[in-house]
């Protein structure tokens, strides 16, 4: 099992995210906004964004990206089919652990499942 995150698994280029945007689907929760994308063939890739209008402290920004990678990595093999997915941190999200992001993820991957 490959738990690497390499560029084959981040969404790279601006007209990406736009395509995913226009044509794919979403989902709101709490503390994420989950974008997606079904593609044929090859493996699902992330993008992370965290506004600096929602968290101010670049610090903290940079760890929920951290993590959001990491769960990413660690739990990718559980979502269905290839496609692009993009996680945008809401309000509050600076004040999640791991483990309460892990939670929020596997509950998440149920929806992500049903939108493929």
């Amino acid at each position: 099992m490959d738990e690497s995150f390499g560029k084959e698994r981040r969404l790279l280029k601006s007209q990406e995210y736009k395509e995913l945007f226009n044509k794919g689907w979403r989902i709101d929760k709490r503390f994420f906004v989950i974008y997606g994308l079904n593609r044929g063939g090859g493996i699902t890739r992330v993008g992370i964004s965290v506004p600096s209008r929602v968290v101010r402290a670049a610090v903290k920004r940079n760890r929920i990206k951290r993590l959001l990678r990491e769960v990413f990595r660690k739990n990718k093999e559980m979502l269905a089919g290839p496609s692009d997915i993009v996680i945008i941190a809401k309000r509050g999200a600076e004040g999640l652990s791991y483990k309460n992001i892990e939670e929020i993820f596997l509950k998440l991957k149920i929806d992500i499942n049903y939108k493929e």
